[in-house]
């Protein structure tokens, strides 16, 4: 996996979704799985995240990710027979009553896999968030 590539982050508390992207990036389609749409370049570089229903998704609350001051996002991508798996290592620190806390999230932890059929093969990221 590269180097980490710095990032940016914004959540929506009302609508529930946590965006991160590259702070320098070239857009060029979409894919969703679910809650899940990755923003791809012209080479299948995954440059963007959206998780919708993120503290659903993710089994935290509203109010930890109304308030993260920092993270990485770790996207590995695994080619499989039909399509790409997607994992996602997601560590966030947030600062909770006046201290700062740090949780994992993995999507390990979610029953379901996320996988896209298209592109064929998507190549894995590594995004350091800072704040937008």
């Amino acid at each position: 996996m590269d180097k980490p590539i710095k990032a940016k982050f914004d959540y929506d508390f009302q609508n529930d979704v946590l965006y991160m992207m590259q702070e320098k990036r070239e857009y060029y389609s979409s894919i969703q799985n679910k809650d899940f749409i990755f923003d791809l370049d012209k080479n299948d570089n995954i440059n963007g995240i959206e998780i919708l229903n993120v503290s659903r998704v993710i089994g935290t609350s509203k109010f930890f990710l109304n308030n993260i001051k920092s993270g990485t996002v770790q996207i590995e991508t695994i080619k499989m027979d039909k399509g790409t798996l997607i994992k996602l290592h997601i560590y966030l620190e947030c600062a909770v009553r006046n201290s700062n806390k740090i949780q994992s999230l993995n999507t390990e932890n979610i029953s379901e896999d996320i996988s896209v059929s298209e592109p064929e093969y998507l190549k894995p990221a590594y995004l350091n968030l800072a704040t937008a």
